[in-house]
This record gives structure tokens, sequence and C-alpha cells, in this order.
């Protein structure tokens, strides 16, 4: 195999298990771990770790290259296209590092099918708060408009907590 099959190789490789990593996070999201293991998920976890060392080591190996003149022109493009998935690499992690998890006291107040959101607001509290959710189907579908009390879990922006996308909706209190 000569170098630029390697090379691709190795990036289809770690683009291979990116996705595969996104995928079964958003599975297990909603608990769903009959398409993915749990066992699965938890080891998974090291992906995207191990595709930032991976590429971290690739560009330092890169750099020794350039530096001692080793380096072609096809070796300099390489090397900006490592740069840019370390930098999107990074990007994931400084955005995950942003999201935080909400657990509150809520009533729907409205259902949109079409653009899967689900209006809930706080019951608890003084102040009376709006927050905007995504949610499948079967959350929408489950769901109606009423003064029923449930417990809603959803994940969101620490510079935005009235919108989020729904973890978990238990039906809290009959009234």
């Amino acid at each position: 195999m000569n170098q630029c099959t390697k090379r691709i190789v190795g990036i289809l490789a770690g683009l291979i298990a990116w996705w595969f990593f996104l995928m079964q996070e958003e599975f297990a999201f909603y608990g769903i771990y009959s398409v993915v293991s749990y066992g699965v998920h938890e080891i998974s976890t090291i992906i995207p770790i191990s595709c930032l060392f991976v590429t971290f080591i690739w560009i330092f190996v890169m750099i020794r290259q350039l530096i001692q003149k080793k380096a072609n022109k096809i070796d300099k493009w390489f090397l900006a296209l490592l740069l840019v998935l370390l930098l999107v690499q990074i990007g994931y992690f400084r955005v995950q590092s942003q999201k935080i998890s909400v657990k509150m006291i809520v009533t729907v107040e409205n259902i949109n099918q079409q653009k899967q959101t689900i209006t809930v607001v706080n019951t608890e509290g003084d102040e009376e708060q709006r927050v905007v959710l995504n949610a499948p189907d079967f959350f929408t579908n489950m769901l109606e408009v009423s003064d029923r009390e449930y417990l809603a879990t959803y994940v969101c922006y620490k510079n935005n907590p009235y919108r989020g996308k729904l973890s978990t909706m238990i039906l809290f209190q009959e009234n």
C-alpha cells in the first residue's frame, strides 16, 4: 500500500469511528440499547479522545517531516487537512462542554408535530419559564396539552436554557 492509500484509509477509519460514536450516542440519549449494547456504548466513549490523540500524533509526525525537509506539496496539503480535522474535534469537545442537563416539573403548553417540538412551562418557583424542547415522535405522540405535571429532563446549552432537547418526561402527578 502506498502512502496516499494509507492516509485515505486512516482518515476514513477515523471518520467511520466518529460516525459510529455519534450514532450510538444519539441512541443512548434515549436509552435505545437494542441497536448498540450498553457495553459497546461505554467502550465507545474512548473514540473521541483516541481520534484526537491519533490526529495530534499524526500532525506531530508531519511537522517533523516538514522541518526535516522530507515533506512534499501533497504532505503539506495533508497536514492542512489534519489541522482542520484537529480543529473540528476540538470544536466538538468545546460544544459538549457547553451543554448542561436540566430537570424540572413542567406542564405541556404546546405540541408542534411538524417541527417536532414541545413547549413546556415550569410549574415550580415564582417565575414562569417557557422552554421549547426538540422531541422525537414518540414524545410528541404520547403527550397532550393539559394541566398534568411531568418531571422533564432535557439537555441545553448553558447560554440558552429556554431551548433544549428532551430526554425524559415522567408523569409527576395526576391533577
